[in-house]
């Protein structure tokens, strides 16, 4: 993640975290999605970074980067980490996405959350 998050550069923007609780009232997701999506859009480096507890109560964080494709464009890189979680994989997991979707958020009534779309696998990309 520390590799992922240098070659951003220096310029990289915050978008700052969501950390939810167990019993979260407040749609903290919202704006940090915004502006990673905002930064893809508008190509520039960003960060942002969004933990919660799943279905079952694991701890799950989720980071995405803007990062330079390397031919003049951008791209989206989500770290998806479950290692909290006893049956998920014991590495996080990094893809390349396009982009994001809006869904309902999954226990704030009208909050809605960033989903990642059109992710791949990027093994070349971990450290």
């Amino acid at each position: 993640m520390q590799s992922l998050r240098r070659s951003a550069g220096a310029t990289v923007q915050d978008c700052g975290e969501a950390i939810e609780t167990k019993h979260e009232e407040t749609c903290k997701v919202k704006p940090v999605g915004e502006c990673i999506d905002a930064a893809l859009a508008a190509c520039r480096p960003a960060q942002g970074m969004r933990s919660y507890f799943g279905p079952e109560g694991d701890p799950v964080r989720i980071d995405w980067l803007v990062l330079s494709d390397g031919q003049g464009g951008c791209k989206l890189v989500m770290v998806e980490d479950r290692t909290a979680d006893p049956l998920a994989p014991r590495k996080p997991s990094v893809q390349t996405c396009e982009g994001f979707q809006w869904k309902s958020h999954e226990s704030i009534p009208s909050c809605e959350a960033p989903t990642a779309e059109s992710c791949h696998s990027a093994a070349n990309l971990e450290e």
